[in-house]
């Protein structure tokens, strides 16, 4: 995937003129023809009134959390779990788009892999996202899409490659139960014989070593037997799921709860 800079900020702004500072102003369509990509295209009172999204790109100071999923939901529809919506505008606090909702999913880049990177809006009609692209849904006849690229941390490093390392460093460090023994007077295989500790006095490098053990058998407590089994212990790598995966996969709505609840009122 391409190694392109996550969204990290989605607002939608009345006057394409205060689009906030490093942001980008989407006002038009993606294509060969580009159109104007006013998401409102009306006229209150004789008023026009107009809406365009904008996007920011990158890793400013004060932001940890990257775009990672979009929805498209009718205005009246609840909102997905785990998901904010851009409801008003950025400059003028009104409703942002008539008839529907666009709702955003952020989350911690050190959480996620992969992120959104970039999103389109094509031009009215056309419904068949560009090549690398998914489409989410609908606005005012444009087709929203985004891509999907590899989240890459300032300096050029992966997020992928910060995982590897990490695993790699866990692995490289499990228990290994053939060192545990080499510290100890005694093996953790008793059937191998082993010198008793010899005493000699402080000082005296002349002095003829006395081992006051001499005659005691060394021999490992019965109930310790078992470490010598784990000497070749191997434990089980577990593949990796971000907080998105798990979330994604044990969500529950709890739709037939409430349903079941709300027949017996």
């Amino acid at each position: 995937m391409a190694e392109d800079l996550p969204i990290t900020g989605v607002c939608i702004v009345a006057d394409p003129a205060k689009c906030p500072p490093n942001y980008t102003l989407m006002d038009k369509t993606y294509g060969a023809i580009p159109e104007d990509a006013d998401l409102w295209k009306d006229k209150i009172w004789g008023r026009k009134v107009t809406r365009y999204m904008c996007v920011e790109r990158g890793y400013a100071a004060q932001e940890t959390n990257v775009l990672v999923d979009v929805a498209i939901i009718n205005d009246r529809d609840p909102v997905p779990p785990g998901f904010t919506v851009v409801d008003n505008t950025f400059d003028t606090r009104e409703k942002a788009i008539k008839k529907k909702v666009l709702c955003v999913r952020w989350m911690d880049k050190s959480m996620t892999q992969d992120v959104i990177t970039e999103l389109v809006l094509l031009g009215r009609g056309s419904r068949k996202p560009p090549v690398n692209y998914t489409l989410i849904g609908e606005l005012n006849g444009f087709s929203l899409c985004y891509k999907i690229g590899r989240l890459v941390l300032p300096g050029g490093i992966s997020s992928s490659q910060v995982e590897s390392n990490t695993v790699n460093n866990y692995h490289n460090n499990v228990l290994n139960m053939s060192n545990v023994g080499s510290s100890l007077p005694y093996p953790l295989n008793p059937d191998q014989p082993t010198a008793a500790p010899s005493i000699r006095p402080a000082g005296d490098d002349h002095v003829t070593a006395a081992n006051a053990l001499i005659g005691v058998p060394w021999q490992l407590n019965p109930k310790f037997l078992m470490l010598s089994e784990l000497q070749n212990i191997t434990i089980p790598r577990i593949p990796y799921k971000s907080l998105y995966d798990v979330e994604t996969q044990y969500d529950y709505d709890f739709n037939v709860e409430r349903s079941t609840k709300a027949a017996e009122k």
